[in-house]
């Protein structure tokens, strides 16, 4: 594995805004029942993030009108998906900036029931549910409203764990500005028809109109109907128009000359101008465009352009304004477009350029959240029976989930076809660490609530927010059959930054620069996931000024990120 950095040239140009979200309540004991270790730490972060997810729907619904939690069974079924959506149009939900959270615990409601389904956040505060609701469905129907018992009861199960989360059917929308919420008029509702006396028969068809136009007094046929007639000495002008040629291809365009001439010299007053301007009124605007727009001398040249294969009709007139009392016809020119032959194709131009070789994309830019544990020791496994078990003050395991699994078109067996990793920015900053003094004197036969706190970032964030060519170095990258998973560390971080560095980083927004790698393995076997774990500094270097050295607890970030393969 061979670690880059790439430069950033972007300026800071963001809102000035940090959002600082407590994530993470405080859980009635009697309401969760796990073991340490992994399940233990597998219920507590998906309680911390379905509490971060709740309280960002709080904010998004105050700002966008509703937000829209859809909860989704992950690819092996003992997992959730979870996005946080916005109302968009025609019934449909649309993203947020929110990254996707995706747990391996499973999350459950009591009224609406396993995954998939969706809990709907409305702008006045009150919640509804969409059993069986699946990522793409309409929202104009099959939502529920609130449970008899006044709560919507969720579950979180992992491994044999439970956490529940009581949640009232009205909550408190984040104070972030007025609300308005529009007032809909009433529908009108048609009169339903006068059904039939009878067997219903078709009416008589009028008579259809003589092909031969007639207009009233004072008026004059034309090929759109009857305009005035000009009155006696009234100027008049008619208007003619050839083609250079009848056909062209798309991209192709041909020319038109126009006239506009005067018809009756010896019934105006001398000095009345033999022509006027010509201008094209009216193209078939999905087939063709002319130019230039606007009246042009008479017997000027106009640009008909193909933009797609079709009849092209163009409609020529004159402006008469010039002129008091004179008046004007038009015509009309017709253009086969034929369609374009196709070309060669070129060879895919290259999406990033760096070290000298050519990447194409493969995975756009995205964002995924990452965490890091440090998980507490004990004594459990060494005490004799019925003696009780304390925790010790040294680390049982440091493990990073849920990995970014990337199946590469071509496998990056060497240099020429390595795959290139981008982390642009670093988006969110998860701490919930504790000391060792702070549950020293707990029961391990009971889960550890950490607490904690979340910094986020604006929308739109520029490369290299929260500096990720300083905290995001330490990345490993293994071969695996699963999009995700586990990866035990066997030590600290070694790097001289901390959690608390990282932490200030993006709430003082920070732009330092990306920070990029590549990798390639000639044993790789084709069609297996090159998996990434960022690792970054957690719980094990929190640099907590109180608690200095090693704490315990839940670390995490969420990265914007991009990947690349080398193309020969």
């Amino acid at each position: 594995m061979d670690d880059r950095r790439a430069p950033g040239d972007r300026g800071f140009t963001l809102i000035e805004i940090v959002i600082a979200v407590a994530i993470i309540a405080t859980v009635v004991a009697a309401g969760v029942a796990v073991s340490l270790g992994a399940r233990s730490f597998a219920v507590s972060t998906a309680a911390a993030e379905f509490d971060h997810l709740l309280d960002s729907a709080r904010t998004i619904a105050r700002e966008t009108q509703g937000a829209t939690l859809v909860f989704a069974p992950d690819a092996y079924g003992d997992g959730t998906e979870v996005r946080v959506l916005t109302s968009g149009p025609n019934g449909t939900l649309v993203a947020t900036t929110m990254p996707i959270v995706r747990t391996r615990a499973a999350i459950e409601e009591a009224t609406l029931g396993t995954t998939p389904f969706a809990f709907v956040v409305h702008a006045s505060g009150s919640l509804g549910g969409r059993p069986g609701y699946r990522l793409g469905d309409s929202t104009a129907s099959g939502e529920v409203g609130c449970p008899a018992a006044g709560t919507f009861h969720f579950v979180i199960r992992a491994a044999g764990a439970t956490a529940d989360r009581l949640i009232p059917c009205r909550i408190n929308l984040a104070a972030t500005g007025p609300l308005t919420i529009p007032t809909w008029p009433p529908a009108v509702i048609a009169p339903p028809p006068t059904p039939c006396g009878g067997p219903c028969q078709p009416g008589t068809l009028p008579t259809p109109p003589s092909s031969s136009p007639t207009c009233p007094p004072n008026f004059t046929a034309t090929p759109g109907g009857c305009a005035p007639s000009p009155a006696p000495g009234a100027p008049q002008y008619h208007v003619s128009a050839s083609l250079a040629s009848a056909t062209m291809p798309v991209g192709g365009s041909t020319s038109l000359t126009a006239q506009a001439t005067l018809t009756n010299p010896a019934a105006v007053a001398p000095g009345t101008p033999t022509s006027i301007p010509v201008l094209v009124q009216q193209t078939s605007n999905t087939v063709c465009t002319a130019t230039p727009p606007g009246a042009q001398p008479s017997g000027a040249q106009f640009a008909l352009n193909a933009i797609a294969s079709g009849t092209c009709t163009a409609t020529i007139g004159a402006d008469a304004s010039g002129v008091p009392g004179a008046t004007a016809d038009t015509t009309s020119l017709t253009v086969t477009v034929t369609a374009a032959p196709s070309a060669t194709p070129s060879p895919q131009a290259c999406d990033l350029i760096e070290n000298g070789k050519c990447y194409h994309r493969i995975v756009d830019r995205t964002s995924q959240t990452f965490w890091k544990h440090v998980v507490p020791d004990d004594n459990c496994a060494v005490v004799p029976g019925g003696s009780p078990c304390m925790f010790l003050d040294s680390i049982k395991q440091i493990f990073l989930e849920p990995g970014f699994g990337i199946q590469p078109p071509v496998p990056p067996t060497d240099s020429a076809h390595e795959i290139l990793i981008k982390i642009d920015s670093i988006v969110t900053v998860l701490t919930a660490c504790l000391p060792y003094t702070v549950f020293a004197a707990d029961n391990p036969a009971i889960p550890i609530f950490w607490g904690g706190q979340a910094i986020g970032a604006p929308t739109n964030p520029d490369d290299g927010l929260g500096e990720p060519s300083i905290f995001t170095t330490g990345n490993r990258i293994i071969e695996a059959w699963a999009p995700t998973g586990n990866f035990t560390l066997g030590n600290t971080w070694s790097q001289p930054t901390t959690l608390s560095e990282m932490s200030s980083a993006l709430a003082f927004r920070r732009v330092g620069l990306p920070f990029s790698l590549t990798y390639s393995a000639s044993d790789i076997t084709p069609g297996a996931y090159v998996q990434l774990h960022p690792d970054f500094p957690g719980c094990d270097a929190a640099g907590d000024p109180n608690a200095p050295g090693v704490e315990y607890g839940n670390a995490g970030v969420a990265l914007v990120l991009e990947v690349y393969q080398a193309v020969p």
